[in-house]
């Protein structure tokens, strides 16, 4: 299994600058991570291709919820984030603030299992 070392500010920089400086998934210009969308400790590699820019946000809802069943990562950045749904959650009484993490993820994934992509039209990610 290969040593998780820190990302090279370099590529950092580099992936950073490719995605425009703005989260892929939801366009947040704060708090701007790397993501490495396929784990070192999983056999993924500091390469371009297997980074993406996610703001803080969008990378904990991925490393809580990871991907829901059958969908692909591509797909995934295409669906709203889940602080998106929460939103629709609570306007609809279905969030609550004591809902148990567990039910959490079974809702949101539930959502994303419904729901169809959204159109961008010209809209930049």
């Amino acid at each position: 299994m290969p040593r998780r070392t820190k990302l090279n500010t370099t590529t950092r920089k580099r992936v950073l600058e490719r995605d425009n400086e703005k989260c892929r998934k939801c366009g947040h210009i704060e708090g701007l991570q790397v993501h490495h969308i396929i784990a070192v400790d999983g056999g993924g590699t500091d390469e371009d291709g297997n980074l993406i820019t996610l703001c803080r946000g969008c990378h904990v809802e991925y490393e809580m919820f990871g991907l829901p069943k059958e969908m692909s990562f591509e797909e995934w950045l295409n669906f709203p984030s889940a602080i998106s749904l929460r939103r629709v959650f609570a306007a609809k009484e279905l969030w609550k603030e004591d809902m148990s993490a567990k039910n959490a993820r079974n809702g949101i994934i539930t959502a994303f299992q419904t729901m169809k992509p959204i159109e961008l039209g010209n809209q930049q990610r």
